[in-house]
């Protein structure tokens, strides 16, 4: 939910609604956090900060309301 991916626009955030609440500690912990990996550089396919915040809150957002994806939000949003 870091990257800008191509594809399916929401498949990654779909992933981590479908698991549920167990996924609320993970969301909470990677929210503010930078993915690094040794030796390599990705910040040119890093979603800008809104977009981040954007997909971290609607994920929030939909397991707490016991969605199943991004698809079922009845507030069209």
């Amino acid at each position: 939910m870091c990257f800008e991916v191509m594809g399916e626009s929401q498949e990654e955030t779909d992933e981590v609604i479908a698991r549920g609440r167990r996924m609320l500690p993970y969301i909470q912990k990677y929210r503010d956090a930078k993915p690094k990996f040794p030796a390599r550089s990705y910040s040119d396919l890093l979603k800008g900060l809104a977009a981040k915040d954007d997909a971290f809150e609607g994920a929030t957002k939909a397991i707490k309301h016991g969605w199943r994806g991004t698809w079922d939000n009845p507030e069209g949003q």
